[in-house]
């Protein structure tokens, strides 16, 4: 059930994101790229569990740290998911899609009464986003989805 619920999150975030030629942070020739979608399924789980907008959420997370330090990439020369944005973008930074796989779906399994859940934010301290890397821990797969070329 709640797999369904997140799918259909998921798609509503892709679809509100706009066009490759409606929205001006993507190029024409870079749709929605497989980064966002670590923010999609982060913000999902907490537009489900703690009714966060999944827009509020994407901004910030895409600056939280330590995030990129837990997927298993240089924290200093990737230090936010901005940078890791625009290093796949660039192509330096490359997913597994295996990897990429496995994560989301153990994402996308988790309750949200589970620990992992429960202990990666805090309603109370809405805009503290720094312990939203726990919900990789949901599988080792998150820390492996992203190589650098």
């Amino acid at each position: 059930m709640i797999r369904n619920i997140l799918a259909l999150l998921y798609l509503l975030a892709l679809s509100a994101c706009g066009t490759d030629t409606g929205n001006p942070g993507l190029s024409s020739a870079r749709t929605l790229s497989e980064a966002d979608s670590i923010e999609a399924n982060v913000c999902n789980i907490l537009a489900y569990c703690h009714k966060v907008l999944p827009k509020d959420c994407a901004g910030k997370l895409q600056k939280a740290k330590p995030f990129t330090y837990y997927l298993g990439i240089d924290s200093q020369m990737y230090p936010d998911l901005l940078s890791v944005n625009s290093a796949v973008g660039i192509k330096e930074l490359f997913y597994n899609p295996v990897e990429r796989q496995t994560c989301f779906e153990e994402m996308q399994q988790l309750s949200c009464s589970s620990d992992l859940v429960q202990s990666a934010f805090d309603i109370k301290a809405s805009d503290d986003y720094s312990k939203l890397y726990r919900l990789l821990y949901v599988n080792p797969s998150c820390g492996k989805m992203l190589t650098h070329n």
